[in-house]
């Protein structure tokens, strides 16, 4: 799992963006650093025994393997290139943590740092003060007091730093020239291991700086080391956001970069800034906001590209990081706005919502299949079609199924394509059509047949028209329902506009 950046969860991307908080605190969340989580856990068997779900709480449990630093000898502990062990790639202090992959080979495990980076650990060695355990007979007063007894004496060789000149990049790799982001001056990093010349740092995100383009600030202690509870009696202001003019957070504050924090709010917002850095913040939790959305007054609105495909069958992918390996969670016709949040030399992160608000999407795209002025925009691939059967909606009313248990949308309604979520971010292995009402808002419609219904995909007569194409980045993927002899035979997406204007799906 490739977890170094702390934000990659593709399989929840095509949802709409999850709380900040339970976001950033899922890694606290998964080693259960908490009385009350440890509490929790132990019930949980007995929870899924109720229900009968010990198989699947059994394949659950088996996805965490933590990493904790903690050694009694020295500042941390060596991570190798290799699981050889032939060659060293540098130090992790203590206190850091992370999550290593479930099987070992030569007796270590692999860890990713970043996205693209990863080191070798042997786990005995790096994690030497177990934390204490439950036993028969102890109460929660006991365990209280043995537990925060085991955190105060836990080693910390994290350390407080600040960036000291504007527009320092963030590496993927040490030594690597790809810029993930860059940071402006003062910006605030936890320092959590050394890699040569270089530092792997955390902000929000992961990467990696060259030492001397950081200062100390401080040590941190074991109760310090996530941001959120590095300072006490920080400034609380209020970030104006609205349906039709969401506010997302970003990861680094100047605009440069290429990681999606994918925090989006929709409504006014408390937050807490842990450092003024001019036209941006910091945030408690290490990303960045403009000034301007702390500004009731202030202008809220993020610059406007167009989705520009050469093909009216070919979609733009909208990845959940910025690698074309990474996977698809959606996928855009040409044509469509989207806004952009921040941008690197080859990547912008955009977000998709209607201008009332809506169903939102969030990704990271291609610049090169961006228009900025909105000029040559050659096809659209946008269709229109129209319901044969009721549908039913979310309480929000971005979301449709033949299930829903709130008000929907009527048969005959008319609806513009212009999108899917492909199969590998579907629980049921189908597509799902990105539509919007003329004059309407965004909304995500569900067309897989799970009982008699709307929309019965793989069933010709209902499904006709739904062409294949490349995705505008290159690749590749298929898309279920397609009539055989039309089209290309790869890739997957709605139809072009003409094909099947009010055709019944």
């Amino acid at each position: 799992m490739r977890n170094g950046s702390r934000n990659v969860f593709p399989a929840v991307f095509y949802w709409e963006e999850m709380d900040a908080v339970s976001r950033f605190n899922k890694r606290r969340w998964l080693t259960m650093k908490t009385t009350k989580q440890k509490r929790l856990f132990m019930l949980v068997p007995v929870w899924l025994l109720l229900f009968g779900l010990l198989l699947w709480a059994g394949t659950a449990s088996a996805g965490s393997n933590p990493l904790h630093v903690a050694v009694k000898k020295g500042n941390g502990i060596s991570v190798y290139t290799a699981s050889s062990g032939s060659t060293k790639a540098g130090i992790l202090y203590n206190g850091y943590d992370n999550e290593l992959s479930l099987d070992q080979t030569n007796g270590r495990y692999e860890c990713y740092l970043t996205g693209n980076y990863s080191v070798w650990i042997d786990l005995k060695k790096s994690s030497q003060i177990p934390e204490p355990e439950w036993h028969d007979g102890m109460d929660n007063d006991q365990w209280d007091a043995d537990y925060a007894e085991w955190k105060k004496n836990l080693p910390c060789d994290i350390f407080l730093a600040e960036i000291i000149e504007d527009d320092s990049p963030v590496y993927s790799t040490p030594q690597n020239k790809h810029v993930l982001v860059r940071h402006a001056k003062g910006t605030l990093v936890r320092v959590c291991g050394e890699f040569g010349n270089d530092y792997l740092v955390e902000a929000y995100s992961a990467g990696f700086v060259a030492k001397n383009a950081v200062r100390k600030v401080s040590d941190l202690t074991t109760e310090q080391r996530d941001f959120p509870f590095i300072y006490d009696k920080l400034p609380v202001q209020t970030v104006y956001a609205s349906e039709k003019e969401p506010v997302y957070f970003t990861t680094s504050a100047n605009g440069y970069n290429e990681q999606s924090t994918y925090y989006g709010y929709t409504e006014n917002t408390e937050v807490t800034v842990l450092r003024d850095l001019g036209d941006w913040v910091q945030l408690e939790y290490g990303m960045f906001v403009e000034k301007r959305f702390l500004d009731p007054e202030g202008a809220h609105s993020y610059p406007t590209a167009w989705v520009k495909c050469e093909g009216v069958l070919d979609r733009l992918n909208v990845r959940y990081s910025a690698d074309k390996d990474a996977v698809s969670h959606a996928k855009l016709c040409s044509g469509i706005p989207v806004h952009v949040i921040s941008q690197s030399d080859q990547w912008a992160v955009i977000f998709f919502t209607g201008p009332n608000g809506g169903y939102r999407l969030t990704g990271c795209v291609m610049k090169e299949y961006l228009s900025f002025d909105g000029k040559n925009i050659e096809q659209s691939g946008i269709t229109q079609v129209r319901l044969k059967q009721d549908l039913g909606g979310d309480e929000r009313g971005v979301r449709f199924y033949e299930d829903g248990e709130y008000a929907g949308l009527p048969a005959g309604t008319l609806l513009n394509v212009f999108g899917v979520v492909p199969p590998n971010e579907q629980p049921f292995g189908h597509d799902r059509n990105l539509s919007v009402r003329d004059g309407g808002r965004p909304l995500y419609r569900d067309l897989e047949k799970r009982c008699a219904g709307a929309c019965e995909y793989g069933n010709r007569h209902l499904c006709q028209g739904q062409l294949r194409g490349p995705d505008a980045d290159g690749t590749r993927s298929g898309s279920q329902g397609a009539v055989p002899g039309e089209g290309k035979d790869e890739g997957g997406g709605p139809p072009a506009r003409g094909n099947l204007d009010n055709r019944e799906i």
